[in-house]
């Protein structure tokens, strides 16, 4: 069994008021395999106070956000992870394993959710400024957003990777050079970069906004690390703004895919790891732009066309992070506070969390 890192469980460890010790022992223990540890916190944990934990709160569905994160972690560690946070929670009784919950939809769930809606990079329509840019974001960073744009849509041939539809500027591009009718009969519609995770992740790297909420962004680093295992060099600096992060998409289809109303499911053709299902994970979708219900997705490889393909670790996570949202109500939930923040500037939910910490915490992380 891989040990696991200081950084990633010492948040989790302070909620659950347990030592870094008492959480390695039963993580790092072999004789208990994660399908049983899963199997008896869902047994005698999660199964047994379904009715409380549905009751425990009214914005979102806290057992559903138990059950998806251990059932759709991005890799088995994670899923480790949550039934050990979960099996020492229950240990001082179900009052604690909502504590831990609350903390996952406060500091994990939510601030990524405010991270992947407010995901921009420039579209093929339009020129951006320094306005546009946020003050503690490098403006150096702007060529590697152009370039990103230029690679990502040769990559995917000037096409949205959902719909298909050609890019509007290519086709005025070679209609000016009298090429447009070689083009095939489909939608036309300009089109933009979406990330595939929106967000900075080496320790050198601002992962949520420092100053007051420096330890809101602990506890998120942590447990964004803990759940998805990822390889933080993977995502160090400017490497968000590699191909491997990258998808070229409609406008409309870049919205759904940063609200996770849709994911790509990397389980539909295992042989092929370029090759995706994207599937609805919200009904408030019944078609993609094209008016099509499901859409097959196949990224050409480094070799067909120079450019890497989207990597398929982190098309994992973004499609775990839709399937939990989905099913616990977490984004219905951040679209009520969205709500309620506009008529109150200094709202303070009843479960004390901070939503102006959350859409702060975008501000140093966020992939312009």
């Amino acid at each position: 069994m891989s040990h696991i890192h200081n950084f990633s469980v010492n948040s989790t460890c302070t909620i659950l008021s347990c030592s870094y010790k008492e959480f390695s022992d039963i993580f790092d223990k072999t004789v208990y395999t994660t399908d049983e540890l899963v199997r008896k916190v869902l047994e005698d944990i999660i199964s047994p106070h379904r009715d409380y934990l549905r009751a425990a709160t009214a914005n979102y569905r806290l057992d559903e956000l138990l059950s998806s994160m251990l059932e759709f972690a991005p890799d088995p560690l994670g899923r480790r992870y949550v039934a050990v946070a979960l099996l020492i929670a229950g240990k001082n009784g179900v009052d604690a394993v909502v504590e831990i919950g609350n903390a996952w939809m406060k500091y994990l769930f939510l601030p990524m959710l405010v991270m992947y809606k407010t995901d921009k990079v420039p579209s093929s329509n339009e020129t951006p400024t320094l306005d546009d840019i946020p003050a503690n974001i490098d403006n150096a960073s702007q060529p590697s957003q152009r370039t990103l744009t230029a690679e990502v849509s040769t990559r995917e041939e000037h096409r949205c990777a959902i719909t298909r539809s050609i890019d509007r500027n290519y086709v005025h591009e070679l209609d000016k050079k009298g090429l447009a009718e070689e083009l095939p009969n489909v939608p036309r519609t300009f089109m933009e970069v979406a990330h595939i995770i929106p967000c900075a992740l080496s320790p050198s790297d601002e992962f949520f906004s420092n100053g007051p909420n420096s330890k809101a962004a602990d506890n998120a680093r942590d447990m964004f690390l803990s759940w998805t295992h990822i390889d933080v060099q993977k995502l160090a600096g400017s490497n968000i703004n590699l191909p491997t992060n990258a998808i070229y998409m409609t406008i409309n289809e870049h919205v759904f895919f940063r609200q996770f109303v849709f994911y790509l499911d990397e389980e539909a053709y295992p042989d092929n790891p370029n090759k995706y299902k994207a599937r609805v994970a919200n009904e408030r979708l019944d078609t993609f732009s094209n008016g099509s219900k499901s859409s097959t997705v196949e990224f050409r490889s480094l070799e067909e066309c120079g450019i890497d393909p989207p990597d398929p670790e982190f098309i994992k996570i973004h499609a775990a992070f839709a399937k939990v949202v989905h099913l616990s109500g977490a984004a219905e939930y951040l679209e009520r506070l969205e709500e309620e923040a506009e008529a109150n500037e200094d709202l303070f939910l009843e479960d004390k969390i901070d939503f102006s910490a959350c859409l702060a915490s975008k501000l140093s992380a966020i992939a312009f």
